[in-house]
């Protein structure tokens, strides 16, 4: 498969993600958000308890690298990792993963409560979606001839 052909699998999968997260979003309802949000609420105030119970450095480290690890595994965002690092420089795509990830958690970990009280898990699929769509285009605008 030479390089162009890549480019254009990955903005393939770019786009294909897009619709299907904008799809998941059209198919949710406010009852959905609701639901997610006990939930949350729910874990925060377990979270919490157990926090206090056991609140050891290393092993809320530990915990953290763990679950971070498993929601990540096969998750759309490492296929699209993949996808990139096929097509462009390797070095890059994983410095810029690192980095991204990182940011991505520092938002969460910051701000994650009061974002969830404000803006719908809808809401942030559909930007997700929306993202994903504006990865495809720049995929195709600026891939290399």
């Amino acid at each position: 498969m030479n390089q162009i052909s890549i480019e254009r699998v990955a903005a393939l999968l770019f786009l294909i993600f897009g619709i299907k997260v904008l799809y998941s979003a059209q198919k949710m309802s406010a009852q959905t958000d609701i639901e997610v949000m006990n939930e949350a609420e729910e874990a925060i105030e377990d979270g919490e308890r157990k926090f206090k119970q056991r609140n050891t450095t290393w092993k809320i480290f530990i915990e953290s690298c763990v679950l971070t690890f498993i929601a990540e595994w096969g998750d759309r965002t490492q296929f699209a990792t993949i996808t990139l690092a096929a097509s462009k420089d390797s070095i890059g795509v994983m410095l810029g993963g690192i980095l991204g990830h990182a940011i991505c958690a520092l938002i969460a970990v910051i701000g994650g409560r009061a974002i969830a009280s404000h803006i719908s898990e809808r809401t942030i699929t559909i930007i997700g979606g929306i993202l994903f769509i504006i990865l495809a285009i720049v995929s195709i605008a600026f891939g290399s001839k």
